[in-house]
């Protein structure tokens, strides 16, 4: 399995009453570079969209600047140094609250 990290990364963000997708840097930020020693870093396979994904899109109820989106699948590609029940490869489901 490729641990490669994406150079971007395109998200749908929360603005100002619009919402965009949104091209971001990712392999290169600090905080990617420097995981967390807590954290892990997930190439997602497939997201859910509910209702509140599209509600806090359209209806102006997020945060500007939040990223929609709360439920996804996919595979573990970095692994912070203090999770040893996880690994490279794990499958997983995530809930983002």
């Amino acid at each position: 399995m490729a641990t490669t990290l994406p150079e971007k990364i395109q998200a749908i963000v929360i603005g100002d009453h619009a919402t965009s997708v949104q091209t971001g840097n990712f392999a290169s930020e600090e905080h990617i570079q420097n995981l967390d020693p807590d954290n892990i870093i997930v190439r997602i396979r497939a997201i859910g969209l509910n209702p509140t994904d599209w509600k806090h899109a359209f209806l102006n109820l997020g945060k500007e600047g939040n990223i929609s989106g709360c439920g996804a699948a996919g595979d573990i590609v970095r692994v912070g140094s203090r999770l040893k029940h996880l690994q490279v490869g794990d499958r997983i489901a995530a809930l983002n609250t």
